[in-house]
């Protein structure tokens, strides 16, 4: 763990991936209690929008990390600024950190999402 990478934010991390599995779990669960006859062509038009979109969005995210702040502000720095920048210096430097580190601030992002989901 680097000096950048504290207890503090592998917490953080930890506890943003638990609750990205809990509210997931649920989500998963309201929608299949909402399940119509027609839910079945609303998901196979919705995978692909929906993986357009994330890849549309994760190339802003990346842009605008890449651009705006620094390692050093508050939340977003080491969280968010801190990774997408250091791996432009070594590209391969994600291969080396744990589960927690790769994914933790990617389960952080989604929570406000998946926590507003409102389903019938």
């Amino acid at each position: 763990m680097n000096a950048a990478y504290g207890k503090g934010q592998r917490f953080l991390e930890l506890a943003a991936i638990a609750a990205f599995a809990v509210l997931s779990a649920w989500s998963v669960w309201r929608l299949l209690q909402a399940t119509q006859p027609s839910f079945a062509l609303v998901v196979l038009l919705a995978l692909p929008a929906g993986w357009l979109a994330c890849d549309l969005l994760s190339g802003l995210a990346h842009w605008a990390f890449d651009t705006f702040g620094s390692a050093a502000t508050p939340v977003i720095g080491p969280s968010f600024i801190r990774p997408f920048r250091a791996h432009h210096a070594d590209p391969e430097a994600m291969t080396r950190h744990d589960f927690v580190e790769t994914h933790g601030a990617s389960c952080f992002a989604a929570l406000p999402l998946l926590a507003s989901s409102k389903y019938p």
